[in-house]
């Protein structure tokens, strides 16, 4: 997926969001806007948005001199997870298909997506995810590859939603795991610090977390 000129005002929403997470300052706030308003509008097309997000809070981090605006809500939100995990598990046990409702508490913690949310209804999410169906529903061709896979990388996105992650990893049984994170969050991507924190290195046959 490219850029299209449509991503530029998210790329100034996002950096808006990090610098409110750090500072209180409109004048500080207003300063980041501004750098970023004389570069995002150069940022190439024939990049995807993630790519031209990346630079946009890198110049956010370093006019506000932190690493990690979103540091203290990925807490939150694995701790928020984390509180409602004996739950989820209970009605992953108690449902007609196991994995199918492991998938669909998976997808509903993509929600936990603070550089587009600034505050998120984890619960809501959830609720709609666990009583309707999947949107695009390739849950028959998953399964079926999974039946036959011996090793499974998966792919990490954010804090708190990899609490979810971890309610369908915890379905791929006697699978080998390579649960990837990154090396260093953009806005608040799980790094390795979350998933030891959330417990993804409680599976013997798994390779609990890589760098990306």
């Amino acid at each position: 997926m490219k850029a299209r000129v449509g991503c530029v005002p998210c790329y100034l929403k996002q950096a808006l969001s990090a610098a409110r997470e750090v500072t209180d300052d409109p004048e500080l706030q207003l300063k980041v806007l501004r750098a970023l308003a004389k570069e995002a509008p150069y940022y190439s097309l024939e990049a995807t948005p993630a790519e031209n997000s990346t630079y946009a809070l890198w110049l956010v981090n370093e006019l506000l001199n932190c690493a990690g605006p979103f540091h203290p809500k990925k807490k939150a939100y694995n701790q928020l997870a984390l509180e409602a995990y004996e739950r989820l598990k209970e009605i992953v046990d108690t449902s007609e298909s196991r994995l199918r409702t492991a998938v669909k508490i998976a997808a509903a913690g993509n929600i936990v997506d603070l550089g587009i949310l600034e505050e998120v209804d984890v619960e809501s999410a959830l609720a709609g995810a666990l009583t309707s169906g999947l949107a695009i529903d390739h849950f028959s061709q998953f399964a079926r590859a999974l039946s036959s896979a011996r090793r499974v990388l998966y792919l990490a996105d954010n804090a708190g939603e990899i609490v979810f992650d971890k309610i369908l990893i915890e379905e791929f049984r006697d699978k080998d795991i390579i649960f990837a994170v990154k090396e260093a969050p953009i806005l608040n991507d799980a790094t390795l610090e979350d998933a030891w924190a959330v417990g993804m290195d409680g599976w013997p046959r798994s390779k609990a977390a890589a760098h990306l």
